[in-house]
This record gives structure tokens, C-alpha cells and sequence, in this order.
């Protein structure tokens, strides 16, 4: 579980949980935020926590109509540009930029390393279900890290648009549900378990 304020690998092994094998650390996202922060200019961990927004992926079904994919979360940069000149303002903008490249880069370092240390022999493995709210800013990261895994990865996302589904909320709730992230919390919360009960909503 990619979290806030932590990371996380719980391992599973013949349906019992394995807990000298299950590990813990303090490279939760707020890590990121500060990454950002540090190599930005004169900007903060909560200024760039309220800069991000989190979208809705959408798609087309077979029948041709529209249905939300996935999720997504980005930095906002325009939040975060104080500058009133629109010279002073594109410098910013190049300056954010590429701070949230090299955090990006940076903080993958020191999570992909982690899970080396501690992940079991991927050749062990049957399965890999992760989850948390920092995963949409390095879920592509993820899945190149098992690329060449033959194993099952599952991303809680799923769970999270079949919630969305069932609820069948109005447009406008619909749109604030998914802005507030209440998909994915609620998937993380206990679709690693539906998914590993092997039961279907």
C-alpha cells in the first residue's frame, strides 16, 4: 500500500498472513510533496498538496457508451504560479516543471530500491495487489517494475469504479465524489480483500 504517510507490503502466504516477512516504511507521499517542495522555489508541502486534483479516466463500452476507465491525479501547476508577470510566470511554470520531474524520478528511487530489498523473489509471487492514494502518480512506474513478472497485478482502481457504478450518483455527485478521491479510499479500504475472497460486487 502506497500511502500518505507510509508504505507498506503486507504478504499473504497459503491464506495466512506472513508477519516476519511484512515490512513497513516512513516513505509515504507526503516524501514526494517535499521532494517538490525542495527543489521548487519558495513553495511548501500543503501548497502543493492543494494543488492536486484527481480526474476521472473515461472510455467507451462495446455498446458504445461512455464509462469511467480509471483515475488519475496530477499537480496542478497553475495553483502553484504566484507571479502576476506573464514573464516571471512561464519561469515559474519551467521551474515547478521540472522539480516534479526530478522528485518523480527521485522518489521512484527510493520506493523501487525498498521493494527490491523486501519483496519476496518475484518467481514466489502469484499475485500483487496494491493500492493507496499516492498510486496514480506512480502507477505506470509500478507496472514497469512487473513488467516482465508472470504473475497477476491488481490495482484496487477496479474496485473503486465498480463502487462508482453501483452508487449510480447524479453527474454533479458523480464529479465530487471522484475530485475528493472517495472511489479509491473506499476501494483501499477493502478491495485487496474482495479481490483476494475471489467474490464480485
Amino acid at each position: 500500500m502506497f500511502g500518505y504517510r507510509n508504505t507498506s507490503l503486507l504478504l499473504l502466504e497459503n491464506g495466512r498472513f506472513n508477519r516476519i516477512n511484512s515490512h513497513s516504511t516512513d516513505l509515504g507521499f507526503y516524501n514526494y510533496l517535499d521532494l517538490v517542495a525542495q527543489y521548487s522555489s519558495g513553495l511548501y508541502r500543503d501548497d502543493i498538496q492543494k494543488a492536486i486534483i484527481t480526474e476521472a479516466i473515461y472510455g467507451v463500452e462495446s455498446n458504445c457508451q461512455q464509462a469511467i476507465k480509471g483515475f488519475t491525479s496530477r499537480i496542478r501547476i497553475e495553483d502553484l504560479i504566484r507571479s502576476t508577470s506573464k514573464k516571471y510566470q512561464e519561469r515559474e511554470r519551467t521551474v515547478i516543471v521540472t522539480a516534479i520531474k526530478r522528485a518523480d524520478e527521485e522518489y521512484w528511487g527510493l520506493l523501487s530500491r525498498w521493494l527490491s530489498e523486501k519483496l519476496p523473489p518475484l518467481g514466489q509471487l502469484d499475485r500483487v495487489i496494491y493500492c493507496g492514494g499516492s498510486t496514480p502518480f506512480i502507477e505506470t512506474l509500478i507496472n514497469d517494475y512487473f513488467k516482465n513478472w508472470q504473475g497477476k497485478l491488481f490495482n484496487t482502481n477496479k474496485i473503486g469504479i465498480e463502487l462508482l457504478e453501483k452508487l449510480d450518483l447524479s453527474h454533479t455527485s458523480k464529479n465530487k465524489f471522484i475530485e475528493q478521491y472517495l472511489p479509491v479510499r473506499l476501494a483501499d479500504a477493502w478491495g485487496e480483500f474482495i479481490e483476494l475472497a475471489n467474490l464480485k460486487l
